[in-house]
């Protein structure tokens, strides 16, 4: 799943319970979470990040933040 389709996602499951300037903020949160999530994984198992993609597009458990954050 993309990282665009994924927040999109949880936006329209937040917005069917809150107003949507909340509703954003609960999708950024959710995506933060999963990008977590994903990160641990690779930690554990490695893995390799394409480096030309844009955002939008990458798959959701390929993003890795910056060292330091």
């Amino acid at each position: 799943m993309t990282v665009s389709k994924f927040w999109n996602q949880a936006f329209i499951a937040a917005l069917t319970r809150l107003p949507a300037e909340q509703a954003k903020i609960e999708a950024d949160k959710a995506l933060e979470i999963a990008i977590e999530h994903w990160q641990g994984l690779m930690k554990e198992k490695g893995a390799v990040v394409p480096q030309w993609v844009l955002y939008a597009d990458l798959q959701l458990e390929d993003i890795r933040k910056q060292r330091g954050d």
